[in-house]
């Protein structure tokens, strides 16, 4: 999941597909993504954009393979992104669902 140019500042649509799969990502470090990413520790930030970086980060998301079902940030995180409570944070922040 690499984020860039106008992508930067948006939700991923499939962010959380991985997260509810349990499946950790790599994404770049300096974008909304990103910062999702390194709140939760959902996965591997991209720090330097350049394929060097990139397959070194894609080697240690290999080598930490098979993960354990989910940790414990990510089993914390999970409920957030389910249907009845981004409702309830929608209606929180517009009052008006």
């Amino acid at each position: 999941l690499i984020y860039r140019e106008g992508q930067r500042f948006g939700m991923s649509g499939v962010l959380p597909n991985y997260v509810f799969a349990g499946k950790p990502v790599i994404v770049t470090a300096y974008s909304y993504v990103g910062k999702l990413v390194a709140n939760h520790n959902l996965g591997w930030l991209l720090l330097e954009e350049s394929p060097a970086e990139l397959a070194k980060k894609i080697a240690e998301a290999v080598a930490s393979a098979p993960r354990a079902p989910l940790s414990e940030a990510l089993a914390r995180y999970r409920p957030e992104m389910e249907k009845k409570a981004v409702l309830a944070r929608m209606k929180e922040i517009l009052g008006c669902l």
